[in-house]
């Protein structure tokens, strides 16, 4: 006997066969899942007494080197920006000319 052949098989892909459905459809309420405990906060690796000069005296440098990364895409933008107002936005196309 196939499942096609029974009328109490359950198919895969009736939407009422899962369990979250059926609570759904009675009223019923899942229980909550239970809380785990908070895990410790990670604590911060010890560093070299030379490390802590090498890494604090490369931040600023990087901090400016994204600063003006920035600067330049935002400069970008507002380059475009003023050259589409002023100039691509008054041109018109159209798909179906002769």
């Amino acid at each position: 006997m196939s499942l096609s052949d029974d009328p109490n098989a359950v198919h895969p892909a009736d939407p009422g066969n899962f369990p979250a459905d059926a609570a759904r459809s009675t009223g019923a309420v899942e229980p909550a899942p239970a809380a785990t405990p908070a895990a410790p906060a990670p604590t911060a690796p010890a560093t070299a007494p030379g490390n802590a000069a090498s890494t604090a005296s490369a931040n600023p440098a990087r901090k400016r080197a994204l600063t003006a990364v920035a600067a330049v895409v935002a400069l970008a933008g507002i380059a475009y920006g003023t050259y589409w107002a002023l100039v691509l936005n008054h041109f018109e196309s159209t798909d179906n000319a002769y």
